[in-house]
């Protein structure tokens, strides 16, 4: 650790218009009793909030996602102590953001101490890996099996769902596989298994009548909840996923700030199954699967939650400070596997189709060209909207930005779409009654 003071005239800064990413300086403001300082770390490294926490010799805490941005990355502009880490000062230019929309200055590394004169020069970022995702799945058995031997003292059995000592699947949860199954299933029979398991019951009853889908009066029971509202396919799925997800234990930690797991999960499903329902693509989605693929896209932190639970409770520090990055990224860090990979393949261990693990696999691999490459689209497509409207964390900028037109949605259907999570907004207080405890 180094200690600075401004010596001689500041630097220079000069705008610099639209840097590239690699030069970018991440910026955030942390906390503590003793007041705020600004930490300033490469915009492609992890900020290892421990190694932190040992030069500042403080339990400093990153602000939430949803009020961390914009800041200014000029050291002392905010009228703050300054942490810099030490990789910096070799950089022969770097972006320094000013606090206003797509606004740069650029300066030398070996500048920076000289912009203010309260300043801590130390080690505390991490490379990350380039790719957090594998593109080949070929080794993901092998990834995991890695993973819960280093992790864990469990022995490594054949089933993966014993490997990770997950529950049997419930009974209601196989009768709910069989009715999808079944092309001549009918409302009855859907309301019978829904019915078996009154939290189940509850919960979908409850999410029919939520802002989301606002029924023009609200339903009285699960057949009116499925028949009026939902529809046999979307309950079915809806049904699925909630009692898959019972399975797991929802982790205590949570990641300051975010968006809770099942609003998350329900609000990405509800999207993704209005996208597909506006869509004129011929390929396009069946509404109630699109909804399974969205119920099931952050499945994976329900696992590791569930898994890992010392561990998670470390990812979910490293991610509030580190909203630059993906979750993945700190999965990688952390696990040396990120979430979306041990999901998919738990979830293809109960014998659910490749149209529903592998969007769910892939969303985070931004050259992905598969079969089921329709369906991540509309995922993108959807949680890009969701984080639009604040109401998921940013996505991943590397990815590709799915494009409503090429996915049939037009003008008016997207319009449609954003009317309803606008109105989604109302119910982020009031929600929990429709989610699953």
């Amino acid at each position: 650790m180094r200690t600075s003071s401004a010596e001689g005239a500041a630097p220079i800064l000069v705008p610099y218009p639209a840097p590239p990413t690699e030069e970018r300086v991440h910026a955030q403001i942390m906390g503590d009793a003793g007041g705020e300082v600004q930490v300033l770390s490469p915009g492609d490294a992890l900020v290892d909030i421990e190694q932190l926490h040992a030069l500042a010799k403080r339990r400093l805490q990153p602000r939430s996602w949803v009020t961390a941005e914009p800041i200014s990355a000029i050291p002392g502009q905010p009228g703050l102590p300054v942490f810099i880490d030490e990789t910096l000062l070799a950089a022969p230019r770097l972006a320094l953001a000013t606090g206003l929309p797509d606004d740069y200055v650029a300066i030398r590394g070996e500048e920076l101490p000289g912009c203010t004169g309260n300043v801590r020069i130390g080690a505390f970022c991490a490379a990350i890996a380039a790719a957090p995702t594998p593109s080949d799945r070929s080794a993901d058995r092998e990834l995991i099996e890695n993973t819960i031997s280093r992790f864990t003292e469990r022995r490594i059995r054949q089933r993966l769902d014993e490997t990770l000592q997950i529950p049997p699947l419930p009974m209601n949860v196989r009768q709910i596989m069989e009715l999808q199954a079944d092309p001549d299933c009918e409302l009855r029979d859907v309301v019978v298994v829904v019915e078996s398991d009154p939290s189940l019951a509850a919960r979908i009853v409850g999410w029919a009548n939520s802002a989301f889908y606002s029924p023009r009066s609200p339903a009285r029971g699960v057949g009116d909840a499925i028949n009026r509202v939902l529809g046999i396919r979307t309950a079915l799925n809806m049904a699925l996923g909630i009692s898959l997800s019972g399975s797991l234990r929802m982790p205590a930690t949570q990641v300051a700030g975010a968006p809770p797991f099942w609003l998350e999960a329900l609000l990405t499903a509800s999207t993704l199954e209005a996208l597909a329902s506006a869509s004129r693509l011929p390929g396009a989605p069946a509404p109630g699967d699109a909804y399974l693929v969205g119920l099931l896209a952050n499945f994976g932190t329900l696992v590791i939650g569930h898994v890992f639970p010392q561990h998670y409770e470390r990812i979910c520090r490293l991610q509030e400070a580190n909203r630059h990055l993906t979750h993945a990224h700190v999965d990688q860090h952390v696990l040396q596997l990120p979430r979306e990979v041990i999901a998919a393949a738990l979830l293809e261990s109960w014998d659910l189709p490749l149209s529903v693990t592998e969007p769910i696999r892939f969303q985070l691999v931004p050259d992905y060209a598969g079969t089921s490459d329709m369906q991540l689209q509309f995922l993108r497509l959807a949680r890009d909207l969701l984080a639009a409207e604040g109401l998921i964390e940013p996505p991943d900028r590397t990815l590709p930005v799915a494009d409503p037109e090429a996915l049939g949605v037009s003008d008016r259907g997207l319009a449609t779409v954003m009317q309803r999570l606008q109105s989604s907004r109302d119910m982020l207080d009031g929600a929990e009654s429709a989610l699953p405890g």
